[in-house]
């Protein structure tokens, strides 16, 4: 390896290790500056055009680039941005054009070199999986509730949960948003380890400050959720997460949530989850893919209200 290319993986990984929202241990900063390259653009150059595969990620790391799309405002995002992750993960073809407003330095990597790094790296995606959803919770409390509750599903009247079988689970929890690109091993596994509780009307399923330990899914009836310290809150009914992604992104819960009517749910231990998202990883890539939406639809409500956005990733 000559002195040069020895001294560019250097510079990239320190700025991998600086910018990164989590903080990547030693092997895995050096797979991604292996795989990482320089991009360098004067004011106007074009990186990605609205429309375009999102095949690769981009990180700003000096410089401004302007995100445009048809009949919206534009984004300005500073240096130590990351673009495109939002768009490669969901997927969808990219959302706005990115063009430079002065000389700037970006480093792009292939998306699909992204997700091998983060499958042979699992704690290390489990920790960027976490980091997302925090992201995401953060950003529900800038809108409004209308916004992160969305009309719920309606769901049938609680009967008994007897007849909730392994086979009703698995069907139950491909009907759920957070799992839709899942593997039917993976959950057959989840199904086999889940529990099926019945709650009475006006019981409470968890309060904040409890400990994250289980993603409770809504089978029948409707449930309630509260934020503890935001005027945030909402109704969740038929195949939705309680708490929706703060099960994933926080140890201990800021919603308190009770039943509205008498409801069941299958209830999931998180352990198990990433236990079984270890063995298959598309489970986690359907995971990471619904974070990433549901942080796109709340990144696009945020920037209605002004077109600067500074560091962020999208």
């Amino acid at each position: 390896m000559s002195a040069d290319l020895g001294k560019q993986r250097v510079e990239h990984e320190l700025f991998l290790r600086a910018f990164l929202s989590t903080k990547p241990p030693d092997r895995v900063a050096t797979q991604l500056s292996r795989v990482t390259r320089d991009t360098h653009l004067v004011a106007g150059d074009v990186l990605f055009e609205a429309g375009a595969p999102p095949e690769r990620l981009h990180f700003v790391a000096s410089g401004r680039i302007r995100l445009d799309a048809p009949e919206t405002a534009p984004w300005t995002v500073d240096a130590g941005s990351l673009l495109g992750v939002l768009d490669a993960s969901i997927p969808r073809p990219r959302t706005r054009t990115a063009t430079a407003i002065e000389p700037t330095h970006v480093l792009t990597l292939d998306f699909v070199d992204y997700l091998d790094i983060l499958e042979d790296n699992f704690g290390f995606a489990v920790d960027t999986l976490r980091s997302a959803a925090r992201s995401h919770s953060e950003l529900a409390l800038q809108v409004e509730s209308s916004t992160v509750f969305r009309p719920e599903r309606p769901a049938p009247a609680a009967g008994s949960d007897a007849a909730i079988d392994a086979v009703q689970r698995v069907l139950v929890m491909q009907q759920v948003d957070l799992f839709r690109g899942a593997p039917a091993q993976a959950l057959v596994q989840l199904a086999h380890s889940a529990v099926v509780r019945t709650y009475s009307a006006g019981e409470c399923l968890l309060r904040a400050g409890d400990p994250v330990t289980r993603a409770r899914i809504v089978v029948s009836g409707s449930v309630t959720a509260q934020h503890q310290s935001a005027p945030l809150g909402g109704e969740l009914g038929l195949h939705q997460v309680v708490a929706d992604l703060e099960v994933l992104g926080t140890d201990v819960h800021q919603f308190s949530a009770q039943t509205r009517t008498a409801s069941v749910t299958i209830e999931l231990e998180i352990e198990d989850l990433f236990d079984v998202a270890e063995d298959h990883f598309d489970l986690w890539r359907s995971m990471w893919s619904y974070v990433a939406s549901e942080r796109a639809r709340l990144s696009e409500a945020v920037s209605r209200r002004g077109s600067e956005i500074g560091r962020m990733t999208l």
